[in-house]
C-alpha cells in the first residue's frame, strides 16, 4: 500500500518534485524532497524515456523539509504504487551514499557495497513500474 502524502508537486518554475507533502491554505511543505526529470534516450528497441529522481534541495541544504509557497503551485497529485516505491527505493539509496560519505569511505567502496546490496537495480525497479502501468517504454 502507498503513502498517501506521498505526492507530485508541479512548480510554476516547471520543475516537478515528489516527496511527502503536507498543505495548508498559503504554503505545501515537501519533506524528503526528489526532482523528477524524464531523460529521453536510444534503446536497441527504439526511443525510450526513463524518470530520473535526484536531490532537489538537499546538496545546497542540509533540510530534509522545504515550504514552498501556494502561490508556486501549478498542481498536486497523488503519486501511484509504482512511483511511490521508486521513490523510497531512491530515498534508501540517497541515504545509503550520504551515510557512507560521512564515514570517509572511497567512492570505489561506496559503489561496491550498493552493488553488492540484495535490493534491485534501478533497471529491475524500472521494469516492475511498467509492468505495473501496463505500457511498453518504447515509444513509436
Amino acid at each position: 500500500m502507498t503513502n498517501p502524502n506521498i505526492k507530485i508537486v508541479k512548480l510554476s518554475s516547471g520543475e516537478s518534485v515528489i516527496g511527502i507533502i503536507t498543505t495548508d491554505d498559503f504554503s505545501i511543505n515537501i519533506e524528503s524532497p526528489l526532482k523528477m526529470d524524464l531523460v529521453t534516450h536510444m534503446t536497441p528497441r527504439g526511443i525510450a524515456e526513463s524518470l530520473n529522481l535526484t536531490r532537489w534541495m538537499q546538496p545546497f541544504s542540509e533540510q530534509k523539509s522545504f515550504e514552498v509557497d501556494m502561490a508556486q503551485v501549478v498542481t498536486i497529485a497523488v503519486a501511484s504504487v509504482g512511483l511511490s516505491q521508486y521513490y523510497k527505493y531512491v530515498l534508501r539509496k540517497v541515504d545509503d551514499i550520504d551515510k557512507l560519505s560521512e564515514e570517509n569511505v572511497s567512492y570505489e567502496e561506496v559503489r561496491h557495497r550498493i552493488e553488492a546490496t540484495d535490493e534491485p537495480n534501478d533497471d529491475e525497479v524500472f521494469d516492475e513500474l511498467l509492468d505495473e502501468l501496463d505500457i511498453s517504454d518504447t515509444i513509436h
